[in-house]
């Protein structure tokens, strides 16, 4: 059994663990009830997975642990006990890995054709937008990225965690932006920020542009769109264009 001396250091630990498909039991000091230090944990794991060059992606993971991976939880004499469940299992990370492959392949057939930021983007979100469909069902599965390339069927984090995966690795800069019941992206394109939101530019075997490579000033940041503060604080240094991209 793991053991914390405070819940910013299980925080850590378990992340680790989390990341790697670990069922880890632990047992961390806490004043506070399960519920409250369960929630404190949840929170401290994400907010350290949002920083760094795939900062983005490992914080949509950690969203992809449900509330109650932890279970076993009770209090005794100022130690909370409980056990680490990561939601994805063996038959998940050989699928993962699956569609690694596929994504690396599509990256590849990209790289061939596409070679300004916004061919790489252009051709990203029309691949994405032909392979793949809303999810209405809410799996729990469609929430994460690799789902978009073995079941085609994804919500709103998925694509957006698709999407930053292949723009990425295509050397294209690339975040995953949270709001309160959204995902979706912001893209450097030539030096400026636009917003795009691959979820919403689904509009079946071709994309709805309404929503790709858009300044703010045709992509208002509310409702849906409204980052979540700690993206709001970090967006402030961004060169966010006002209008919208343009290739003419």
């Amino acid at each position: 059994m793991l053991s914390f001396r405070t819940i910013e250091e299980a925080s850590v630990g378990l992340f680790r663990y989390a990341m790697h498909g670990k069922k880890v039991r632990f047992r961390v000091r806490s004043r506070y009830g399960c519920y409250k230090t369960q929630r404190m944990i949840f929170k401290l794991m994400a907010s350290d997975a949002g920083t760094g060059r795939q900062g983005d992606f490992w914080d949509a993971e950690i969203n992809g642990i449900l509330y109650d991976s932890f279970d076993n939880e009770k209090k005794s004499n100022g130690w909370y006990y409980a056990t680490l469940h990561r939601q994805q299992g063996k038959k998940d990370f050989a699928k993962m890995k699956k569609a690694n492959k596929i994504m690396k392949a599509a990256e590849a057939r990209i790289k061939e054709s596409a070679h300004s930021d916004y061919e790489i983007i252009r051709a990203v979100n029309d691949y994405l937008v032909a392979l793949v469909e809303y999810d209405y069902d809410d799996h729990l599965r469609s929430h994460y990225y690799w789902t978009a390339f073995i079941n085609h069927s994804v919500q709103c984090d998925g694509y957006a965690g698709a999407f930053y995966k292949m723009l990425r690795d295509l050397g294209v800069g690339c975040r995953m932006i949270y709001s309160e019941d959204h995902a979706f992206n912001l893209v450097r394109c030539d030096g400026r920020w636009y917003w795009s939101d691959c979820c919403w530019s689904d509009g079946g075997e071709v994309s709805d542009d309404q929503w790709f490579l858009k300044g703010e000033k045709h992509f208002p940041l509310e409702g849906h769109h409204l980052p979540t503060m700690k993206y709001r604080k970090q967006l402030k240094s961004y060169n966010i264009s006002y209008e919208d991209y343009s290739t003419v």
